[in-house]
C-alpha cells in the first residue's frame, strides 16, 4: 500500500507523480488550455533521480541555476549527450576559489562540452528548467554530496505559469550576470 504523498515514476512515460492521484502524462483525458500542470514534492534520495529523468527527456533546452557543482559525473556524462544532440545547454554558478577546486574543474569540463557558463558569486537559487516545459526547484546543488547524503527538499512541476515564471527569472539571471562580468 502507498504513502500519503508518495512520489512515484510511471512506467510508461517515466514521468514522476503523486501515486494517489495517477499519471497525468498518461490519463485518457483531453487536457484544457488553462488547466494547471502538476506540482510534486522531491526529497532527499529522489532528487538525483529526477534530474537526471529531466535531463533524459531533454529535446530542445536545459538551464540551470546551481551555486557549487562537483562529484555529478553521471549528470555531466548526460550533459555531453545532450550537446551532442545539439540541445543548447546553459548554466549560472558561482565563480571558483581556491579552497573548491573541484568545483571549477567541473563547471570548465562542461565549459569544454560547448554549454554556455555565466557565473554570479550572490547566486543561492538550485533551479532545472528543461525544454521550456518542466521545472525542478530546490535545495540541493548539483554536488555529490546533495545528491546522496544531504536532506534536500524541492518542488518539480510542470504548470506552465509557473514554468514561464522561473524562465523568466532565469533570463533575467543570466543577463545581470553578462553585465556583471562586462563591467569587471
Amino acid at each position: 500500500m502507498r504513502k500519503t504523498g508518495e512520489v512515484v515514476k510511471c512506467s510508461h512515460c517515466k514521468k514522476w507523480y503523486l501515486a494517489s492521484e495517477g499519471c497525468s502524462q498518461c490519463k485518457e483525458l483531453e487536457m484544457t488550455g488553462d488547466t494547471k500542470g502538476d506540482v510534486v514534492f522531491v526529497s532527499d534520495e529522489k532528487t538525483a533521480p529526477l534530474i537526471k529523468d529531466m535531463l533524459s527527456r531533454a529535446k530542445d533546452s536545459v538551464l540551470i541555476a546551481s551555486p557549487w557543482m562537483w562529484g555529478i559525473e553521471d549528470i555531466v556524462q548526460r550533459l555531453e549527450h545532450l550537446k551532442k544532440e545539439k540541445v543548447d545547454i546553459a548554466i549560472l554558478t558561482r565563480r571558483s576559489k581556491e579552497h573548491d577546486l573541484a568545483h571549477g574543474e567541473t563547471v570548465t569540463l562542461i565549459h569544454g562540452l560547448g554549454c554556455r557558463i555565466e557565473t554570479d558569486d550572490d547566486l543561492h537559487a538550485k533551479i532545472v528548467l528543461v525544454d521550456d516545459s518542466e521545472l525542478y526547484i530546490g535545495s540541493a546543488n548539483l554536488v555529490e554530496t546533495s545528491m546522496e547524503k544531504n536532506k534536500e527538499a524541492g518542488i518539480w512541476t510542470n504548470d506552465r505559469v509557473t514554468v514561464t515564471d522561473a524562465k523568466e527569472y532565469l533570463a533575467e539571471a543570466f543577463d545581470a550576470a553578462f553585465r556583471k562580468r562586462l563591467q569587471k
